[in-house]
Formats: C-alpha cells, sequence, structure tokens
C-alpha cells in the first residue's frame, strides 16, 4: 500500500459559550484564527456571516508525501503538555483534529504510531477525517 499522497491537519477547539483568548492561554499558543459564537464575519467582498459558534483553530502546514502523524506531533509539542489544562478545555469544548487526506491513487494509507494516539486519548482530542479520493481521469 502506498502512503497518503497529501495530508492536512489542524486543531480545532469548538463551542458555544467559547472563550477564544481562554483557550489561548490554557493551551499556551495562538490560534492562526479565533472567533466567538455571534462575531460578524467579513467574507470575501462586502458579505459578512454571523459566527453560529466559537471556534480556536490552529493548522499545521500540509505534508505531501502525507505524513499525519508527523503533524499532529508538531502541532502538540507546539502546545501546552498540560493535561489538566486540556480536560478542563473538554468538559465545555469539542476539541479534535481535523485531518484532510488527499489521494492520488485508488489504494493508499496513512499509520498513526500508538504514542501519537496515546498523546491524543491523553489531551480528549478526537480525530475527523475527511478524505478526498482522486479525481478520475487525472
Amino acid at each position: 500500500m502506498a502512503t497518503i499522497c497529501e495530508t492536512a491537519a489542524s486543531l480545532r477547539v469548538i463551542g458555544d459559550e467559547l472563550d477564544p483568548d481562554e483557550v489561548t492561554r490554557l493551551l499556551a499558543g495562538d490560534p492562526d484564527n479565533a472567533q466567538r459564537k455571534g462575531a460578524v464575519i467579513q467574507m470575501s467582498g462586502e458579505s459578512q456571516r454571523i459566527a453560529q459558534t466559537g471556534i480556536w483553530r490552529k493548522k499545521v502546514e500540509r505534508r505531501c508525501p502525507g505524513d499525519l502523524d508527523g503533524q499532529i506531533v508538531k502541532l502538540l509539542t507546539d502546545l501546552t503538555d498540560d493535561l489538566e489544562a486540556w480536560a478542563h478545555l473538554s468538559e465545555d469544548c469539542r476539541v479534535e483534529f481535523f485531518c484532510g487526506l488527499f489521494m492520488e491513487n485508488g489504494n493508499e494509507g496513512i499509520r498513526l504510531k500508538s504514542e501519537t494516539i496515546m498523546m491524543l486519548a491523553e489531551r480528549h482530542i478526537a480525530l475527523d477525517f475527511d478524505i478526498y479520493a482522486a479525481e478520475p481521469g487525472i
């Protein structure tokens, strides 16, 4: 089985009562973007939308060939290792890794090391996979 062509990953903390400043303090790291529920978000051009929930998001660079394990470890080691802070965060918010898997062929795979899975479990982080198949004829 070939290694997945490309991977994208970001940590997302989501919740209606989310306070981005509090998440930043707890995780000891700055987000790439964050918003409170009800915030006005400027879209392209003149359009705007209202945030339906709060979100704090930190991403790591895409990797080609895919290396989801390395991306998760990189992002988590850049943030706090205080498991109590992570537990507190997960009480009121959904904490998850968004994982984009981009396939070039029909049979590609990805592996996570047991140590990485343990890091996720200790921090109460769920995995959310979006898998993108290669376009037919490409």
